[in-house]
């Protein structure tokens, strides 16, 4: 993930995905404001868990239809749906294989981007797929990505559901300065961020100094 930088917030966030995988916990939200790197840190979870052997599956819930978000699911989870495949046999197929992995003793997670911006049937889709294994040693987790203002509109089943907040907070400065010092680190510039912005400061003294 050439794009991630591991501030201290996104580490927290991924840590707080895997202690839900970990604890076969059914349901988590990620939630933050607008741009604060909700996508992305599912991509790295993504990528960190299918490392651990955990069957993944990145859906995106913007626009979808009942059908197409079944559809993605069930892709992702490796089976392949027929091309005039109905929601029911979509179902099926996503509910044996989360019963087969859970057999296999591998868990089983969905990661769900712009889960806040699906409309109410999709919304009864995530009920539906949090209560899909009922079994005491379910291996299937579900994490949905919104902003806290569409959060707030899910129905009340769906935030019962859920077993842990997970916040994507703002970076610090110390995690801006950090970024920009690696990425000029990577781009051939090995000057500490901090001694570039003191010299430009001092240049611009020495200006103003020598214009008065």
């Amino acid at each position: 993930m050439g794009q991630f930088y591991p501030t201290v917030g996104h580490n927290e966030a991924l840590a707080r995905i895997e202690y839900l995988v970990d604890g076969r916990r059914r349901l988590g939200a990620l939630l933050g404001d607008s741009g604060m790197g909700k996508s992305l840190v599912l991509r790295v979870a993504a990528a960190q868990l299918a490392k651990q052997g955990r069957s993944v599956v990145l859906v995106d819930a913007l626009g979808a239809s009942t059908r197409e978000f079944l559809w993605q699911v069930a892709c992702g989870l490796g089976t392949t749906p027929r091309e005039d495949a109905d929601v029911s046999w979509l179902w099926r197929q996503v509910a044996d294989r989360v019963v087969e992995n859970r057999v296999r003793q591998v868990d089983t997670v969905l990661l769900v981007d712009d889960a806040g911006q699906a409309g109410p049937d999709i919304v009864t889709q995530f009920l539906r797929l949090a209560r899909l294994d009922v079994s005491p040693a379910a291996r299937w987790t579900i994490v949905l990505a919104a902003e806290l203002e569409q959060a707030a509109r899910w129905n009340g089943p769906l935030a019962t559901c859920s077993d842990l907040r997970i916040d994507v907070v703002p970076w610090t400065a110390e995690d801006t300065i950090g970024y920009l010092q690696t990425a000029l680190v990577e781009a051939g510039r090995l000057e500490p961020l901090l001694m570039m912005v003191q010299s430009k400061l001092c240049m611009k003294l020495l200006v103003e100094c020598r214009d008065r």
